[in-house]
């Protein structure tokens, strides 16, 4: 048995406790059987790696750089919200924080 798959424990009430990590295969889907691509596996990314949005944008169908406009209309009030761009959602989503959108006050009703 190798020190290196032992674990002890640091705080609570296991305090000290030897907890052995059992060597396993890596996985190759997700929970809800997704199959894992590895992005890198054939010598770089290509379109079968990217999702719909990153194939459209790079195809030029999409602007992920623009800032992304929504309009709500609720009981004859109508709302405009302006957000960050697709992209900088994605960073904002990859570092865990929360997109923010802004009501748009030179929006026309």
């Amino acid at each position: 048995m190798s020190l290196k798959n032992i674990r002890k424990f640091i705080k609570g009430s296991l305090e000290g406790t030897r907890l052995e990590i059992m060597p396993s295969k890596s996985a190759t889907r997700l929970p809800n059987g997704t199959p894992i691509l590895w992005k890198y596996s054939s010598g770089g990314v290509r379109d079968e790696y990217l999702n719909p949005t990153q194939v459209a944008h790079r195809n030029g169908q999409v602007d992920v750089h623009k800032p992304q406009e929504y309009t709500i209309t609720e009981k004859n009030k109508v709302t405009s919200y302006v957000g960050p761009s697709i992209a900088q959602e994605w960073k904002l989503l990859y570092q865990g924080k929360r997109p923010f959108y802004q009501v748009d006050k030179d929006a026309k009703p």
